[in-house]
């Protein structure tokens, strides 16, 4: 049987979006649920439609880039978010989210259960424009 990592994946460890390297100039790698925080980290500073081949992958949070901080525009995106993460086949269940804006970047909060898990995890995102 699979483990937890497995069925999470590994994938290139990205910070601020810049690959990184070990002292031996290797990719490090990302696996499990940090792996799955990192993919729905970068799915949702994807602009949904940006890649050409994959027209499911992204979030539409871009489209409110500008847009007056009220509530309708709060509850707008909490709604891209939860639309976007529940994308991820890896996600069983999104219990919350949440976004709040500044003027040049938005903190998200996304509330859910891997398909390998029974436990919550919480995840905080900074995503700037």
């Amino acid at each position: 049987m699979a483990t937890q990592d497995e069925f999470l994946g590994t994938d290139i460890r990205l910070i601020n979006g810049d690959i990184q390297f070990d002292f031996n100039q290797d990719f490090k790698f990302v696996t499990g649920k940090a792996n799955l925080s990192q993919a729905l980290k970068n799915r949702l500073n994807t602009g949904a439609g940006e890649l050409t081949y994959y027209d499911n992958y992204g979030s539409r949070l871009a489209t409110l880039i500008g847009s007056p901080n009220n509530i309708l525009i709060k509850n707008k995106g909490k709604g891209y978010i939860f639309e976007s993460v529940a994308r991820d086949a890896r996600i069983k269940k999104i219990t919350n989210t949440d976004i709040t804006f500044a003027s040049d970047s938005m903190r998200v909060e996304v509330s859910a259960v891997a398909i390998t898990d029974n436990v919550e995890s919480n995840l905080v995102f900074n995503i700037e424009w």
